[in-house]
C-alpha cells in the first residue's frame, strides 16, 4: 500500500464530534472519544441534562425512568451496533438516545406531494404505480424513503 491509500483510509474512518458533527483526528489512547473537544463534551453533556429535565417536567419522561435506567457506564460493547462511517462509536449509544426514544411519539402529518413528486416515487421503486392514488400507499412509501435517508444519514445540499 503506498502513502496515498494509508491516507485515504486513515481519513475514511475519522470519527464526527457528536455536538458539532465535524471529523477530527481520535486520541490513540482512553475511552473511545466522541467529540473534537471539551467544550463540545460539556456542551452535549448540559444540553442533555436540560433536555431530561424538560422531559420529566412536561411528562414525556418520569424520574423514576432515568433512576431505573441501566448503570453501567456509558462506554461501548465491541463489536455491536457500530456504523460504518463511526468506527468505533456505537450508533444509538449516546447519552441522550435512552431520553429521545422515550420522548418520541407517533406523529401524524398531513404533506402535499406534487404529481410530478409521486410519480418520481413510483420511477425509483418507493411506490407501486398501481396505488398512487391511495394515500395510504404514498404516505407510506415517503415514510420509506424517509426512514432509509436516515438510516443512511443522508444530509440535504446546502
Amino acid at each position: 500500500m503506498d502513502g496515498g491509500e494509508g491516507m485515504a483510509t486513515a481519513a475514511a474512518i475519522r470519527p464526527a464530534c457528536l455536538w458539532c458533527d465535524t471529523a477530527f483526528e481520535p486520541r490513540k489512547a482512553g475511552s473511545p472519544q466522541r467529540f473534537c473537544n471539551s467544550k463540545h463534551r460539556e456542551a452535549f453533556h448540559s444540553a442533555g441534562r436540560r433536555y431530561a429535565e424538560r422531559a420529566v417536567l412536561s411528562g414525556l419522561l418520569t424520574a423514576a425512568d432515568l433512576r431505573n435506567s441501566p448503570a453501567e457506564a456509558c462506554t461501548l460493547r465491541t463489536g455491536q451496533g457500530r456504523a460504518p462511517d463511526y468506527p468505533g462509536i456505537a450508533s444509538d449509544e449516546n447519552a441522550l438516545s435512552a431520553a429521545h426514544r422515550a420522548s418520541v411519539q407517533k406523529v401524524q402529518l398531513e404533506l402535499s406531494i406534487a404529481p410530478d413528486g409521486v410519480l418520481d416515487l413510483c420511477r425509483l421503486g418507493w411506490l407501486d404505480p398501481d396505488t398512487m392514488q391511495d394515500l395510504g400507499a404514498v404516505g407510506d412509501a415517503v415514510a420509506e424513503l424517509t426512514n432509509a435517508a436516515l438510516s443512511l444519514r443522508l444530509r440535504p445540499s446546502i
